[in-house]
């Protein structure tokens, strides 16, 4: 069982946009796993205005077992109080460790040379004789 606490929330001005960051510590099962920063990052042009809807940094735990999301769905009218969102996905790692041994097989069957030669076979059918017209 996860238990969160959040840790605070912090603003502040990068090259080209307004990031809002949050900070939440996790325990499992009473352990200290550890702290995930989530972002929300609204992007300005040169006047300061607005481009695009703002765009999320989410905060990830990757374990063999189970990955953990975290994402920050806003604050609460301005305060420290913030909005999660939490995302427990089972054996994500194993889904790319397969991806890999699929990769990897495919370029053993395909690497050229890489046998004996191949045994020619008889295929059935027809035969054809062409002969000369007189």
């Amino acid at each position: 069982m996860y238990t969160f606490t959040h840790l605070g929330v912090s603003q502040y001005d990068a090259l080209n946009r307004r990031v809002t960051a949050a900070l939440v510590d996790v325990q499992r099962d009473g352990k200290h796993v550890g702290r995930l920063k989530t972002e929300k990052r609204q992007h300005m042009d040169a006047l300061g205005r607005n481009t695009f809807e703002p765009s999320t940094e989410v905060g990830i735990q990757s374990g063999l077992r189970e990955d953990l999301y975290v994402v920050l769905g806003g604050l609460v009218n301005g305060t420290e109080q913030a909005v999660y969102r939490f995302t427990i996905n089972p054996l994500v790692w194993w889904v790319w460790f397969g991806g890999y041994v699929l990769v990897f097989g495919g370029l053993v069957v395909l690497w050229p040379g890489g046998g004996p030669p191949a045994v020619r076979r008889t295929q059935a059918g027809y035969v054809v004789k062409l002969e000369a017209h007189k």
